[in-house]
């Protein structure tokens, strides 16, 4: 039977939340939830209600007393591909790749129904918490920020997830593994592509 710690982080995953996200709208701290998911402690009734609303399930769901999930919104099946599509903008782009599996949740926003999840190949990103056979969530709907790790695809090459850091018009997309590398670009050349922000990462089977 799973614990009130797993079934926290279960469902965030179903929801397509970051911990951030659910810290937000649940209104708990970063430690505090750690604390929950871990099952080191167990969060007090008010907590409890707040992260249960935050995720659209019962309070007995999580505390064990009940299978009941109460899901009030649409299911939603996100793909997973085993190589990242070269464009996603409509649903049709989704639906004309290939999937080799899909991650089933209930998600509310409207642009995850553009996102997909792509297994990595390598242990490039290894520092970002990225290993092979990892799965990770792209949204192609997010506006890309300095600093957060994409989906990129440079001129001639396979596409691959990176830190990406933004001044001007010049672009740096860096590994984290034990010995980095980092390339540079001028944006106005084209030789970069990018595919999607990096939202939530998987790193157990499904």
């Amino acid at each position: 039977m799973s614990t009130p710690g797993e079934k926290i982080f279960y469902m965030m995953i179903e929801r397509g939340m970051t911990k951030a996200e659910l810290c937000e709208k649940a209104n708990v701290g970063k430690m505090s939830l750690e604390r929950y998911i871990t099952d080191y402690s167990l969060p007090d009734s008010e907590s409890l209600k707040r992260i249960a609303d935050a995720l659209s399930v019962s309070v007995d769901y999580i505390a064990g007393k009940s299978d009941v999930k109460e899901m009030s919104e649409p299911i939603t099946k996100i793909p997973i591909f085993s190589e990242f599509p070269d464009k996603v903008t409509s649903k049709e782009d989704i639906r004309e790749i290939e999937a080799v599996g899909h991650i089933t949740g209930n998600y509310s926003r409207s642009d995850m129904e553009l996102c997909y999840f792509v297994i990595a190949k390598d242990d490039s990103m290894l520092y970002a918490k990225i290993g092979v056979g990892d799965k990770v969530l792209i949204n192609p709907s997010l506006p890309l920020e300095s600093g957060c790790l994409a989906a990129v695809k440079v001129e001639g090459e396979e596409a691959k997830i990176r830190r990406v850091f933004i001044n001007g018009d010049k672009v740096i997309i860096r590994e984290e593994s034990t010995f980095p590398k980092s390339e540079e670009f001028i944006l106005s050349e084209g030789k970069v592509t990018f595919l999607g922000t990096v939202v939530f990462i998987i790193s157990y089977p499904v």
